[in-house]
């Protein structure tokens, strides 16, 4: 095996190794933020909840709640 080859599937968007029990071709951390940029859309696109944001992509309110805290997220007013 040379230098530069990975045993395993990678990440798509940033190249890092998968676990054996990754699912999908994303890591967590690139999951996460393609979520994040879904979601955000999402809000800009409609006049919504923080409840109904959370449960339309299945993601604990506590996590939108943190994104709204550190103001990664706003909703309209």
């Amino acid at each position: 095996m040379g230098f530069f080859e990975v045993d395993g599937p990678t990440c798509r968007i940033c190249g890092k190794k998968l676990g054996k029990m990754t699912k999908g071709d994303l890591c967590r951390r690139c999951e996460e933020e393609e979520t994040f940029k879904k979601i955000r859309d999402y809000i800009r696109d409609n006049d919504v909840t923080e409840r109904e944001v959370a449960q339309a992509f299945n993601i604990p309110r506590e996590t939108l709640r943190e994104w709204i805290k550190s103001g990664r997220i706003e909703y309209r007013k």
